[in-house]
């Protein structure tokens, strides 16, 4: 018994350890902004999620044409320089359909709306978000 509490102590104190289930997955995450990235890169991994990370829509799909077969979720800004990530979307699901996709943003809908984007509520985790808020819907997603 007493290993049992000992070894419910150390998975406590492990990354994502509070008994929740450990995810697997690998999330190509787009996002402009280091330190939103930084974050969302972290959260993800301490769940158990492997991580992708481009800085824009033309990076990221540079990087999924060399490393995407494994991609198990687009995970983008929508609004970004050189290639949103709407655009970003629809390039990809051109060679895989199946791919779900989830975008952040911190733009209101009117903004979004004016521009083109139309997200339904589904596909839009807005920011800011906490941690726990994006794993839940990461984990939905997939």
């Amino acid at each position: 018994m007493k290993n049992d509490r000992s070894r419910e102590r150390f998975e406590r104190r492990q990354p994502g350890g509070n008994r929740r289930e450990r995810k697997s997955g690998t999330v190509l995450v787009v996002e402009d902004e280091p330190v939103v990235a930084a974050l969302v890169k972290q959260a993800l991994e301490s769940e158990g999620y492997l991580v992708l990370e481009a800085r824009n829509g033309a990076a990221a799909l540079r990087l999924f044409r060399k490393d995407g077969k494994d991609v198990d979720l687009i995970l983008t800004d929508v609004i970004m320089p050189v290639m949103n990530g709407p655009e970003l979307v629809t390039r990809i699901l051109e060679n895989r359909p199946d791919l779900p996709a989830l975008f952040m943003s911190g733009y209101a809908d009117d903004f979004l709306d004016r521009y083109g984007f139309a997200l339904d509520e589904m596909s839009l985790l807005r920011k800011p978000f906490s941690t726990a808020q994006l794993v839940d819907r990461v984990r939905q997603a997939m």
